[in-house]
């Protein structure tokens, strides 16, 4: 039976988790088994002491909590380097990356995909500010490095372990969360469109700053 990790970096997120893990335990296929690792990165909420309970709770069910606050793709990358599943997805808790997305990706992977992205095509009601970044991001890397992530427009993804070992061994592509491999390097891959919903709960991290600071450092470790 395989398994898959899902990795969830969280921050202030005590209204989401638990309804998360229960959809997920709900709806997930019954032939593999589903481990939760929540990377907690600086909560000020009571995040860490429900993660506590439920990993009493729960034996499928895990968390690490970082003392500084590192930042999403850091703690990705870093439940990355921990897991030992035989795949791993990576999404958010606030509902913009759909459980039933999450379960599309579980079954393509089981039909012989090692690399399933999610590829958001509608986002309601987004902040202006947060379109345009989106796009002159996309299109900045296009026309200066040469790599399309237009529909690679979010962190949203299933990675086996073959390919979560060729993303941690690009250590720039840490900083970004993105993936820029050959489609001859044994890569199956797929994209799942779906539409992204407004958080359950609470605001987005990424104000219009948060976004360009992003931007940039993102760009110079790319390019380094």
């Amino acid at each position: 039976m395989k398994s898959i990790d899902i990795l969830v970096a969280v921050r202030n997120e005590e209204k989401n988790v638990t309804e998360f893990v229960e959809r997920m335990n709900e709806l997930a296929p019954r032939n593999v088994n589903i481990n939760f690792i929540f990377l907690e990165d600086g909560s000020s909420d009571r995040t860490v002491e429900l993660l506590r309970n439920l990993s009493k709770n729960f034996n499928n069910i895990n968390y690490i909590s970082f003392e500084n606050k590192y930042g999403q793709y850091a703690a990705l990358s870093y439940g990355l380097g921990i897991s030992k599943a035989d795949a791993v997805i990576t999404m958010d808790v606030d509902g913009g990356h759909p459980i039933e997305t999450a379960i599309e990706m579980i079954k393509s992977y089981l039909e012989g995909n090692n690399l399933v992205q999610g590829h958001r095509i509608v986002y309601k009601r987004k902040k202006f500010y947060r379109t345009f970044m989106s796009y002159a991001y996309n299109l900045f890397y296009y026309m200066i490095v040469g790599v399309n992530f237009f529909k690679q427009n979010v962190m949203f993804r299933l990675m086996d372990k073959s390919i979560k070992e060729k993303f941690l061994h690009h250590k720039n592509w840490w900083h970004i969360f993105k993936t820029n491999f050959r489609t001859d390097d044994g890569i199956k891959d797929v994209y799942i469109e779906y539409s992204a919903p407004e958080r359950e709960f609470g605001e987005s991290k990424y104000d219009f700053f948060r976004l360009l600071k992003l931007s940039y450092k993102s760009f110079l470790h790319c390019c380094h």
